[in-house]
C-alpha cells in the first residue's frame, strides 16, 4: 500500500501531512482508483492550485471523531447520540457532502408532522450543525459548515407553564406508581435533585451515616458539588434498595442507586414513565407540552418548603442555585398562592384557589401534619413531609 493511503473497512482514504497539514480523504473502494486518485491529490497539494478539503467526508468517520469528543467534553453527549440517530433514520446518510440545508428542511417538517417540538427539532439540527462546525474548525476534515446559516424553528414561549403539585397530587404519584419508581420519585420530591443528578447517583455518593447525599459537581448544572439531607423515610427506602442491589443479576450495574428493567441507568425513559404515573393519579396536565413533568418535582420541593416556612437560603443552597435570586423566581413562577393572599386582605374581596390548587393549610388541617414544624428552628430541613 502506497505511503499516505489507509484502509478503513473496504474503503480506501488518503491520510497524509502536507506543509503541516493533516490531509484526510476518501478515495475509493478499489485499491488501483484509489492509487490514482492518491497520486493526483498528492499533484494537487505539490501545486498548491486547488482547495484540498471538500465535504465528501464520510458520515460515520465524522460522527465517531465527534462523538469521541463529546465523551470527553460534554455531560450529556448521549444527548448528541440521539440526535444524530434521529437524523439518520430519516436520512440514511452515508456522505456529509448531502447534508445540506434544504435537507434539513426537509427532516425538521418531518419531525414537525411526527408531533415533536420546534424545541427538540433545534436540539436535533443545532446537534447536526455542532458536529459539522467541530469538523472545520476541530477535526479539519471538512471545507464548510453547509448549516452555519440554517435558522432555528420559532418556539413561540421559551419559558415553558410549569406548575407545582399539591400535596395530594404528589401522594397521589405515590400512591399510583410502580413500587421500584416510588424512591426515585420521593428522592426528588424530599430533595429536589435534578434529572441528571438523580439518574447518575451513586451508593458512593450517599453516606448513610450522616443521612446525606453528595451531588457530585461532574454531574450538578453549575459544576460545583453540594450536600443535601435525607428525610427518615428516603434513608429507609435507600437502605432497603442498597440490599436489593447486591442480588442484582450478572451484567447488571451495580454502582448506580437507580436502574432500569434491564440493569441500566435511567435516561430518556424516565418521563415516560411519570407521566404514566401521572395519568394514573388523575393529574391531567402530567402529559407532553403539559406544565407537569419531572422538573415539577423540583418546582414542588422548592414551593412547599418555602410556603411550610424553610429559609429560603437553605432552599437556595440545597437546589444549587448560583443565587437567591433564581429560587425565588422559581417559587415566584410557581405559584400564585402568595397573590390570592394579597387578594383576600381586601375587606370586600374573595379569591379562592382553582379545583386542582389545594390548600397547604387544609391539607394540614385534614392530614393531621404540620408541614412547617420546626422550620424556623431548622434552617437546614431539606424534605418536604409527603407521604
Amino acid at each position: 500500500m502506497p505511503a499516505g493511503m489507509v484502509l478503513r473497512g473496504r474503503t480506501y482514504h488518503a491520510d497524509f501531512m502536507k506543509n503541516g497539514r493533516r490531509v484526510r480523504k476518501r478515495l475509493s473502494t478499489d485499491f488501483h482508483a484509489a492509487s490514482d486518485m492518491l497520486n493526483e491529490l498528492r499533484s494537487r497539494a505539490d501545486r498548491g492550485a486547488l482547495e484540498l478539503l471538500d465535504n465528501r467526508y464520510p458520515w460515520d468517520d465524522l460522527k465517531k471523531d465527534f462523538l469521541a469528543w463529546a465523551k470527553q467534553s460534554v455531560r450529556r453527549w448521549r444527548e448528541y447520540e440521539s440526535d444524530l440517530v434521529a437524523f439518520e433514520k430519516f436520512s440514511h446518510v452515508r456522505c456529509v457532502s448531502i447534508v445540506t440545508p434544504r435537507l434539513v428542511d426537509q427532516f425538521r417538517q418531518l419531525r414537525l408532522a411526527e408531533g415533536v417540538t420546534p424545541r427538540t427539532i433545534n436540539r436535533q439540527v443545532g446537534t447536526l450543525r455542532n458536529m459539522l462546525s467541530k469538523g472545520v474548525h476541530r477535526f479539519k476534515v471538512l471545507a464548510s459548515n453547509a448549516l452555519a446559516d440554517v435558522k432555528r424553528l420559532a418556539e413561540g414561549d421559551p419559558t415553558k407553564a410549569r406548575r407545582a403539585l399539591s400535596v395530594d397530587e404528589v401522594e397521589a404519584i405515590f400512591k399510583h406508581s410502580r413500587p421500584e419508581m416510588v424512591p426515585v420519585w420521593r428522592l426528588y420530591a424530599t430533595t429536589g435533585m435534578r434529572k441528571m443528578e438523580l439518574v447518575s447517583l451513586l451508593w458512593s455518593d450517599i453516606d448513610f451515616g450522616d443521612k446525606s447525599i453528595t451531588i457530585r459537581a461532574s454531574v450538578a448544572k453549575g459544576k460545583r458539588s453540594r450536600r443535601v439531607l435525607l428525610d427518615d423515610a428516603m434513608l429507609a427506602m435507600l437502605i432497603a434498595l442498597r440490599t436489593e442491589a447486591g442480588k442484582r443479576p450478572e451484567g447488571w450495574d451495580r454502582d448506580h442507586v437507580f436502574v432500569n428493567q434491564i440493569g441500566r441507568p435511567h435516561r430518556n425513559g424516565l418521563l415516560l414513565m411519570f407521566y404514566r404515573t401521572c395519568k394514573r393519579a388523575g393529574i391531567a396536565d402530567g402529559k407532553r407540552n403539559g406544565s407537569v413533568d419531572l422538573h415539577s418535582l423540583r418546582v414542588t420541593f422548592t414551593t412547599l418548603s418555602l410556603e411550610g416556612g424553610a429559609s429560603p437560603k437553605a432552599v437556595q443552597t440545597i437546589l444549587g442555585h448560583s443565587t437567591l435570586d433564581m429560587t425565588m423566581r422559581v417559587y415566584a413562577k410557581a405559584t400564585d398562592r402568595s397573590m390570592r393572599d394579597a387578594i383576600n386582605a381586601l375587606p370586600f374581596a374573595t379569591a379562592t384557589a382553582p379545583d386542582h390548587v389545594l390548600s397547604i393549610a387544609k391539607t394540614e388541617a385534614d392530614s393531621g401534619q404540620d408541614l412547617s414544624q420546626d422550620s424556623h428552628n431548622c434552617p437546614e430541613r431539606q424534605s418536604v413531609k409527603v407521604g
